[in-house]
Order: C-alpha cells, then sequence, then structure tokens
C-alpha cells in the first residue's frame, strides 16, 4: 500500500491525492511562518534575514512611494531558479537596472 509517503506514485494516484493525510499536513506546517508572505522556517536565524529582506524590501518601497512601482508576480523560470528568497526579485531587478 502507500501508507505514509507514498513517493512520486502518491503524487500521479488520484484516489490517494483525495484522501486526507496527517503525516503531510504536519510536515507543511512546522516551523514559524513568515507574517509577510507565509513561508516556513525551523531555524531561527534563517528566519531572521529572511525577515531583515522584507524589512529592507519594505523600507526601499517606501522611499519610492511617490514614484509608480509594480511588483513582478508571475517569474520567469530564471529568477525563480535563480532566487533564494522570492522577496529579493524586485530588488535584483532594480539592481540589474542600475548596471
Amino acid at each position: 500500500g502507500m501508507e505514509g509517503n507514498p513517493g512520486l506514485e502518491g503524487l500521479t494516484n488520484k484516489a490517494w491525492l483525495k484522501v486526507r493525510h496527517e503525516f503531510a499536513i504536519m510536515e507543511i506546517s512546522q516551523g514559524t511562518q513568515c507574517q509577510t508572505c507565509g513561508l516556513r522556517f525551523t531555524d531561527r536565524s534563517v528566519q531572521t534575514k529572511h525577515l531583515d529582506r522584507h524589512f529592507r524590501l519594505n523600507r526601499r518601497l517606501q522611499r519610492q512611494a511617490g514614484r509608480v512601482v509594480s511588483r513582478e508576480w508571475d517569474l520567469s523560470v530564471e529568477e525563480w531558479c535563480d532566487q533564494d528568497d522570492p522577496t529579493l526579485v524586485e530588488v535584483r531587478k532594480q539592481e540589474r537596472k542600475k548596471d
């Protein structure tokens, strides 16, 4: 059977996907959740760095308050693979424009 972690087989098994699996819920809800973006952290130092990035991005956006600033919600494959934190995408785009 497919009790516990089903691996890739379970991801293609529609009957398995329709059943509530407590182990999966427990696995994805571990750690502390970021109140800004929803990412979860079990390492406090990683979470602190992540929150600092949100702070820096928000401060930068506040400085640009007089100008129109749009955020990219759909990332290219390159951007998605390249990022270590989704909050840095906008910062990196602006830095590339300066170069």
